[in-house]
C-alpha cells in the first residue's frame, strides 16, 4: 500500500497535544514527513502532517513579528519621551518660582 493512497486517512482537528508533538517530531527527523506520518500519525498522510507543521511556522513566525513590532514600537515611544523630557529641561520656565 502507498503512503499517500491510504483508505485510513482521517480529517479529525489537530490537538494541542498532537501540535507539540509534531513540532518535537520534526526537531528530531527534519522534513522526513513519510517517517513521522509512519511513526507518530499512522492515521494521517505525509501531505495533511507536512501542511499543518508549515501552518504551524507561518503562524508562529507571525505573531513573533507581531511582538517584535510592538516592542520596537514601544521602545521608539519611549525614547520620544525621553527626548520630549530633555528638551524641556534645556528650555527656561517662564513659572519659575
Amino acid at each position: 500500500m502507498s503512503v499517500y493512497n491510504r483508505n485510513n486517512v482521517r480529517c479529525v482537528k489537530w490537538s494541542e497535544a498532537d501540535i507539540q508533538l509534531l513540532t518535537k517530531a520534526h526537531t528530531y527527523h527534519g522534513n522526513n514527513w513519510v517517517y513521522i506520518c509512519q511513526h507518530y500519525f499512522p492515521d494521517r498522510s505525509p501531505h495533511q502532517v507536512k501542511c499543518k507543521y508549515n501552518y504551524q511556522e507561518r503562524k508562529r513566525q507571525k505573531s513573533e513579528g507581531k511582538q517584535a513590532q510592538k516592542v520596537q514600537t514601544d521602545v521608539q515611544y519611549q525614547q520620544q519621551i525621553r527626548e520630549e523630557i530633555v528638551c524641556n529641561l534645556n528650555q527656561p520656565s517662564f513659572l519659575q518660582i
